[in-house]
């Protein structure tokens, strides 16, 4: 027989392995092919030697996975950018950022791995669906741990300030909404040592569904981190509501400025069907006064239509002739109180109408009723000192919210007799009517600061004239020697800034002497 070579192999694993032998009854086999030769390697990329030299580290997928870092990588950095000069990055250490910032998936995944079939109860206990999940999730994310939650509603302590305001109204919204997984919780009767069962959101949902009288203590904390705090700016709103609707029928200006308004406007359609006018729609008649305007004073008795269409710009309005006849009535010395109540009107009708009396209105229902419902479910927890606290601060904002539907009730009656009051448009609500007093108030507000009499300049102003005396010799000579009955020349000139200063001391002088001389003849 033909060996070709010696072993230990069984025969017929022998005539499988074995290579082809050169000799009888044997083709002649083909030379093995030479080894490969190790490539050279390649140039580094630009990037790469970019990279090298910033003095980053090293890349390597040794190691456990991390948390990544989503940003936006460049594949190529741009040519005389930062990143050319950037320094060489600090020493870290490696050790340390793969321990803080390790994969959870990873930590899990070991966990399993030691604790067997630990986790399977826990995957398989899930009573909310993926959606639901995520989204309580995000909404109790800033809560505190379950077991200490807990402790916080079953005694009171610190509650409702011990947690946060958003994070405590979603846990009372989904205590709400949730009722059949709360249901499915109680069912469960899972013990405190086995809440790793659930899911984060599940394990606040076990708060609800196991801490006594849960729902009405959470009521009760939601009302007051919630629209309790909306009662004070509610107050606020209907007491402005009420004082413009009194302000504006107890002002004296507005008074003459509706009656004066009413009486040029029938002196203006005299002749047409809109004269002989007794009353008009508030405030919109007063609106219609600064859009009408007049022809400016051109010093022509009969101006031409250019110079009229000149004359447009800058023009008066029928509002500054009545302001202007308001404040001639009034005096110079008034002026002053009749633009501070004009002003005085113009802020409470801007703060009347930013309040939305009607949602206002629904807002203040809807907490009075939430109010009582809190304090009558807390009639059926057992007393204690927590209970009794939370008891009596609920009592303070039925009080309130009592005060404040009263406050409301009483800014719909004002509203309603000042829009009767001033011939309103029926079914305008308050907001638009509010804003229309402040439009019309604006305008009164700049008529008479167009209108400011010229008393103070005038005042200020020096006299128009002074007066020269001019004393004949002969005169003179009585005035010195103290004679009565002295003739004076008196003469009116205009103003004579020229005048020397000796002049002014001699004439001076000689007027004193002639005074005391005795009465002057002219």
């Amino acid at each position: 027989s033909m060996q070709c070579s010696e072993g230990q192999q069984p025969p017929l694993q022998r005539s499988l392995t074995a290579p082809p032998c050169h000799g009888r009854g044997a083709p002649p086999g083909r030379p093995p092919p030479p080894p490969k030769a190790k490539a050279a390697p390649r140039a580094p990329s630009r990037t790469a030697t970019v990279s090298t030299a910033r003095g980053a580290p090293p890349q390597s997928d040794a190691g456990p996975p991390l948390r990544p870092l989503f940003w936006a990588k460049l594949s190529q950095a741009p040519e005389d950018c930062l990143w050319d000069e950037a320094p060489p990055p600090a020493v870290f250490d490696a050790s340390v950022l793969e321990r803080r910032f390790a994969l959870a998936k990873s930590a899990s995944k070991g966990a399993a791995q030691r604790s067997g079939s630990f986790d399977e109860p826990r995957k398989r206990v899930r009573v909310l669906d993926d959606r639901t999940s995520q989204l309580l999730a995000i909404s109790f994310n800033k809560l505190p741990a379950p077991e200490r939650l807990a402790k916080i509603i079953d005694s009171l302590e610190l509650f409702p300030e011990a947690l946060p305001p958003d994070a405590l109204k979603a846990l009372h919204k989904a205590a709400q909404e949730q009722h059949e997984t709360l249901e499915q919780l109680r069912q469960l009767a899972l013990p405190v040592g086995s809440l790793t069962q659930l899911d984060a959101p599940e394990r606040y949902l076990w708060v609800l569904a196991t801490v006594p009288h849960c729902m009405q203590k959470l009521e009760c904390g939601a009302l007051l981190v919630g629209s309790a705090r909306e009662l004070r700016d509610l107050r606020l709103a209907f007491q402005d509501v009420g004082v413009c609707c009194q302000a504006l029928r107890r002002s004296k200006l507005l008074r003459k400025c509706i009656s004066t308004s009413l009486a040029v406007g029938n002196a203006l359609n005299r002749g047409t069907s809109r004269s002989d006018a007794s009353a008009v729609v508030l405030p919109e008649g007063l609106i219609k006064l600064d859009e009408l305007k007049g022809i400016a004073d051109l010093g022509v008795k009969r101006p031409n239509l250019a110079q009229r269409a000149n004359s447009d710009h800058g023009a008066p309005s029928l509002l500054d002739f009545v302001v202007q006849a308001i404040v001639k009535e009034a005096g110079g010395d008034r002026y002053g109180d009749l633009r501070s109540e004009a002003q005085s009107l113009l802020a409470r009708a801007r703060a009347a109408c930013a309040v939305p009396l009607e949602e206002s209105e629904a807002s203040c229902k809807a907490i009075c009723e939430t109010a009582a419902r809190a304090q009558r479910g807390l009639t059926g927890i057992p007393e204690t000192p927590g209970v009794r606290a939370l008891a009596a601060r609920i009592r303070l904002v039925c009080e309130e919210a009592d005060l404040a539907a009263l406050l409301v009730r009483g800014a719909k009656d004002e509203l309603r007799v000042t829009q009767n009051w001033s011939s309103a448009r029926p079914g305008l609500n308050g907001g638009d009517w509010f804003s229309g007093w402040a439009h019309f108030l604006e305008q009164l507000v700049a008529a008479l600061t167009r209108a400011e009499p010229s008393a103070a300049m005038t005042a200020a102003s020096p006299r128009t004239a002074l007066i020269e005396i001019q004393v004949p010799a002969a005169a003179q000579q009585q005035c010195s020697q103290g004679l009565p009955g002295a003739k004076m020349h008196v003469q009116t000139v205009g103003h004579n800034f020229q005048q020397s200063s000796e002049l002014k001391a001699s004439t001076t002088s000689l007027a004193r002497r002639a005074r005391s001389a005795g009465p002057l003849s002219q």
